[in-house]
């Protein structure tokens, strides 16, 4: 370059590409030459005429004004036409050489511009300017170029200027044009062997044909006549993968065993993705014949993650490829890396899919689901063996080739194929679709798919595939909980089930029902306790929960709130249920309503009661009966010896009459133990009923209304008309006391089945039907306390001295001894209803035993006696003294014992003849009827008069004694006491006759 500097020359340099022109002025500077830099053809000729420069290098294209113009105007200037004019071109067309020269320029520079060669010309036209001097020969040129003439008119010089520049340019031109023309054609070469290779890779699909398709094509490159490829193995590894066009002694056993240089980049990273040539190694240490190699250019396998290896391809020349041809061998080997990691992949992709396909072969083969594959038309395309075994056939091929048409030979209902499809069609998949399935045998079974449809491109459905569950085992599981939920939600207790947390899970029908809740109210907020008070909430979460969850169970008392907000209590039981780790799985409480149990519970008690108090009542009647017989007998007697007008008469009389009102207190009590003689017969309530009402107007009086409500046709009773009666008589009279200042009574009769519920809400009542009557009065009422006791003997809401409180509890035991119940409804300030339901009858014929009433207390003095033998066993000794008085007084002779074992004593000594045995019924140690049974066994025709406070008594009921003999009630008269003895004594010998 110091060759070429030329100092002081001044340059114009026209250019408007701010690069180039900055690239031109630091070579120019650089040269030697001062430098002015302007940017387009008016900036550069205001340029040369301010600084009159030695010469102009302008560019042609330029904006404002181009080269050309600039050119003309600086030789149509006087001052600088001289200027010598070098016009930057690409000489591309022959044009824009005409149209420069016709411009005046002075000599032409192709672009991009050689330094030597510009800076020749500089020098030369400055040169040849100052030679030049003044002496300015003109000529001129005619050039026909494109069809068109051109005059060029330029000093010789100039044009001389211009035949050397172009002749320059042209041989320059012509030599790279040889230069670029055997580039172009070794380009060619390698392009086509790169192109080779190229299309050879991409048909190769393993590693080993990705190698031949390499080392193939890489044999085509020129000065390559030997090559192979080594891959890596792990971290450090390396393999032989090809090899191809060897020498001998490379292709002895163990020549390329061990390390070289390209290795040794390769596995440090310095080989990089540029192809180095190198000197090789093993060229050099070969022993044997080389083939005239002597170094390779090694060309990495590369792809942009990793180094897959190298490919080497060796030449007799070192050198023996260019710089561009190194630039594509490298784009070659990433081509090869790609094609190799393509292959490998594919490789591992085949592996793995054989080894995914047998192993889903045996999933298949294995699955313990069925799968399966049909057309659209209802044939199995492909079906697993458990798919035979669901439906029954030994392999999938008996399946298949067995079942043409699914829809009709599978579905239990075809159209739930039809329903199948549908949905897939709607839908584009199914999930847990159940329908029955007819398996090979004919037996059904039910199956859940989850499937899928096949399209083609067209998106027409050409199949469905999908997988089958035998859900048999849990569709009856699913039956059998719907049948435990059914009888769940049939039992009126509380049934439900809760997290060991405390939230609910369940709760069946009467659970929901007792919270106020619907059938499809969520459950979510309720927590134990729920619906219950605080109190039992505490004892559930305190005692209840803990207990159950150490000890399995608990149980105790607790509450509900009902409708109303009142407590209803419960008997309810906690279970803890453990799961397999042990731990508690779940809770469960069944709650059994206590009311109706409570209320029986009451009954019970109110039963039980009654019937102690009307025990009690019998002893009291029994004894007091006893005390009355003394009483009247003794009364009696004294007025049959005292004379009528004897002061002691009349005070007799009164022990009479007061004995008489005692016996009927003890006919009450006796009436409400249910120990009262009875007469039955098969009835018409109705008559009886309408019979009564003028005795009924009587008792209520004028100001209570009497109104009858009788049923026509109403079931007949068995029952003592006169009992009827007397319920009747005290019901209105307890009426008439409730309505002082008058109201209403009504009676009706109706036809009532009490049933089983009925049944379970009073202890005492049997289900079936029942003739009613019910009285109802308009009157006070009473409050619950009362009517817990209104049928307790002696109780009363009278004021002292005014009642007895006998009236309700006769009803009581009237309706009880006659089989029947009795119930009342009162609300105080609005009146009271009972209700009388007796056992209903067939239409029979009335065949009761009819029982005589008592004989009256009055005296009589037409007394019967006789001359028999009576045994007297009575174990009150004062009743015993008088029975004997009375009947001795008569002419009988009689025996006396106190009880049963003294009176078989007293018989089995006494006389030979024993006409009548009078007996007690209940004595110590041995009873009446038992004593007449063992004396009957050697006296067969001995008689029997049973006597008993406890008339009706249960061995006797109703007047079935034993051997037919009669009965007399306590207490008696001596006048009632002889006429029975006379009786009994007198029917025997009747019969006899």
């Amino acid at each position: 370059m110091s060759g070429l500097a030329v100092t002081g020359i001044h340059v114009l340099l026209v250019e408007d590409s701010a690069t180039q022109a900055e690239a031109l002025r630091t070579l120019l500077t650089e040269a030697g030459f001062a430098v002015t830099v302007a940017v387009d053809g008016v900036a550069g000729l205001a340029a040369a005429r301010r600084h009159a420069p030695a010469i102009v290098i302008s560019d042609i294209a330029m904006p404002e004004m181009d080269g050309y113009a600039l050119c003309q105007a600086l030789k149509a200037d006087p001052v600088l036409r001289d200027t010598p004019v070098i016009l930057l071109t690409s000489l591309d067309d022959p044009r824009d050489l005409l149209r420069g020269l016709e411009s005046g320029a002075d000599n032409f520079v192709r672009k991009p511009c050689d330094l030597a060669h510009l800076v020749l010309r500089v020098r030369s036209l400055v040169a040849n300017r100052e030679l030049r001097g003044g002496a300015r020969t003109r000529v001129g040129v005619e050039i026909e170029v494109g069809g068109r003439r051109h005059l060029i008119t330029a000093e010789r010089q100039q044009l001389l200027d211009l035949l050397v520049s172009t002749y320059e340019q042209a041989v320059g031109v012509g030599e790279e044009l040889r230069t670029r023309e055997r580039e172009l054609t070794r380009s060619h070469q390698v392009l086509k062997a790169i192109h080779r290779i190229a299309e050879r890779l991409n048909a190769a699909t393993t590693e080993r044909q990705v190698a031949d398709a390499a080392l193939q094509g890489a044999l085509e490159l020129p000065g390559v006549r030997a090559g192979w490829m080594v891959l890596r193995v792990g971290a450090s590894g390396f393999r032989v993968a090809a090899a191809r066009g060897m020498p001998p002694a490379l292709a002895a056993p163990g020549a390329f065993v061990g390390d070289c240089r390209c290795r040794r980049l390769c596995l440090s990273g310095e080989l990089g993705r540029t192809t180095s040539v190198l000197e090789c190694e093993r060229l050099e240490h070969a022993e044997g014949d080389t083939g005239g190699l002597r170094c390779h250019a090694t060309v990495p396998l590369w792809t942009p993650r990793r180094t897959l290896g190298v490919l080497n391809l060796a030449g007799p020349d070192r050198g023996a490829f260019a710089d561009d041809d190194v630039e594509l061998l490298s784009g070659v080997g990433n081509l090869v890396g790609v094609a190799l990691e393509r292959a490998q992949l594919l490789e591992r992709l085949e592996g793995e899919v054989s080894q995914r396909t047998a192993e889903y072969r045996e999933i298949l083969e294995n699955s313990v689901v069925g799968i399966y594959r049909s057309t659209p038309e209802g044939r199995f395309a492909m079906a697993n063996p458990m798919m035979a075994r669901i439906l029954g056939y030994e392999t999938p091929e008996e399946l298949i080739a067995s079942l043409t048409d699914v829809q009709h030979q599978v579905y239990a209902q075809p159209g739930r194929r039809q329903e199948f499809l549908r949905a897939i069609g709607e839908r584009g998949a199914v999930h847990g679709f159940e329908s029955q399935a007819v398996r090979k045998d004919g037996s059904r079974i039910w199956i859940s798919e989850d499937a899928r449809p096949l399209r083609d491109a067209a998106g027409n459905l050409v199949g469905v595939e999908g997988i089958v569950l035998d859900v048999s085992a849990r569709k009856a599981a699913e039956e059998d909980r719907e049948r435990l939920v059914a009888i769940l939600d049939a039992t009126p207790d509380f049934v439900a089930i809760a997290e060991p947390g405390g939230r609910v899970l369940y709760l069946n029908r009467a659970a929901r029902e007792r919270l106020a809740l619907g059938p499809d109210d969520d459950l979510g907020p309720l927590r134990v306790g729920a619906g219950q008070p605080e109190w039992v909430r505490r004892l559930i979460l305190e005692t209840a929960l803990p207990a159950a969850i150490r000890q399995g169970t608990w149980q105790g008392e607790t509450a509900f709130f009902d409708g109303g907000g009142h407590e209803v209590p419960y008997s309810q039981v906690v279970l803890a249920h453990k799961g397999s780790d042990g731990g508690v799985a779940f809770l469960s409480t069944i709650g059994r309503c206590l009311s109706e149990q409570k209320a029986l519970e009451a009954q019970l008690r109110q039963a039980q009661k009654m019937e102690a108090i009307g025990q009690l009542a019998g002893g009291v009647a029994h004894d007091f009966n006893n005390i009355l017989g003394v009483i009247t007998g003794f009364a009696g007697i004294l007025l049959a010896r005292l004379p009528p007008a004897d002061p002691l008469c009349r005070h007799a009389q009164e022990v009479a009459n007061a004995a008489q009102r005692g016996a009927g207190l003890t006919r009450q009590l006796l009436a409400f133990s249910r120990q009262q003689a009875l007469a039955p017969r098969v009835l018409d309530l109705n008559p009886v009923v309408s019979g009564m009402v003028a005795m009924l107007r009587r008792i209520l009086g004028e100001d209570v209304d009497l109104l009858m409500a009788l049923a026509p046709d109403v079931p007949l009773v068995r029952v003592d008309p006169g009992q009827v009666e007397q319920v009747l008589l005290n019901l209105a009279a307890n009426a008439r006391d409730a309505m002082p200042t008058g109201g209403r009574l009504t009676i009706e009769t109706a036809d009532i089945y009490l049933g089983e519920a009925y049944a379970r809400r009073h202890v005492e009542v049997r289900a079936g039907p029942y003739t009613m009557i019910a009285v109802s009065d308009s009157g006070r009422g009473m409050d619950e306390q009362t009517q817990a006791r209104i049928f307790d003997p002696f109780f009363t809401t009278k004021e002292p001295g005014k009642g007895t409180g006998l009236g309700l509890a006769t009803v009581y035991g009237i309706v009880k001894q006659s089989g029947g119940h009795i119930s009342l409804y009162s609300e105080p300030g609005v009146g009271t209803t009972f209700k009388v339901y007796l056992p209903q009858v067939g239409e029979e014929a009335e065949t009761a035993a009819s029982v005589e009433a008592s004989a009256e207390l009055a005296p009589t003095l037409e007394a019967p006696g006789g001359a028999e033998t009576i045994l007297v066993v009575e174990d009150e000794p004062a009743l015993r003294a008088v029975i004997q008085e009375v009947l001795e007084d008569h002419g009988y002779t009689v025996l006396v014992a106190a009880d049963g074992l003294e009176a078989l004593a007293v018989a089995e000594a006494g006389l030979p003849s024993l006409d009548l045995l009078l007996t007690d019924v209940v004595m110590p140690r041995l009873n009446g009827p038992d004593l007449f049974a063992r004396l009957a066994r050697s006296r067969p025709s001995l008689l029997c008069l049973f006597m008993s406070g406890y008339t009706g008594h249960a061995a006797l009921n109703n007047g079935a004694f034993p051997g037919g003999h009669g009965w007399l009630d306590k207490p008696f008269t001596p006048d009632g006491l002889l006429r029975k003895v006379r009786e009994a004594l007198d029917a025997q010998a009747r019969e006899s006759a």
